[in-house]
C-alpha cells in the first residue's frame, strides 16, 4: 500500500520520548530550584520559603489537567505537548540566561560547601 504516511511514526513512541523528556526536565529544575532555594534563603527565613515552595509544588500538578484541557480544545492533543515541550524549553532558557546575567556563583563546595 502506497498511502500518505505521517512523518510521526508510531504515535505511542512519540508520547514515551516526550514524556521522558519532560520527565527528565523536571527532574532538572527541581534539583536546581531547590539548590537556589536553600543557597539564597536566609536561615530565619528558610521554613516559610520551603513550605512555599512545597505548597506550589504541589497545587500547580492540579491545575495543569484543567490547563491542558482547554489548550486540547483548541490546538489538539498534539498541540499540547508542542506548548508545553515549547514552554519548558522557554522556561530553562529564560532561568539559565537570569543566572548568567544576575551573574549567580556556584560555592566551589557546591550546595553543601
Amino acid at each position: 500500500m502506497h498511502g500518505r504516511r505521517s512523518a510521526g511514526g508510531n504515535p505511542i513512541l512519540w508520547q514515551a520520548v516526550i514524556w521522558f523528556l519532560v520527565g527528565f526536565s523536571s527532574a532538572a529544575i527541581h534539583v536546581y530550584s531547590s539548590y537556589f532555594l536553600q543557597l539564597e534563603t536566609p536561615k530565619e527565613l528558610m521554613g516559610r520559603v520551603w513550605s512555599i515552595a512545597s505548597t506550589m509544588q504541589n497545587v500547580v500538578p492540579f491545575i495543569g489537567p484543567a490547563v491542558g484541557g482547554v489548550l486540547m480544545g483548541w490546538v489538539g492533543v498534539g498541540g499540547v505537548f508542542v506548548v508545553a515541550g515549547g514552554l519548558y524549553v522557554l522556561m530553562g532558557a529564560a532561568v539559565g540566561v537570569a543566572v548568567r546575567w544576575l551573574g549567580i556563583k556556584v560555592p566551589e563546595g557546591g550546595a553543601a560547601g
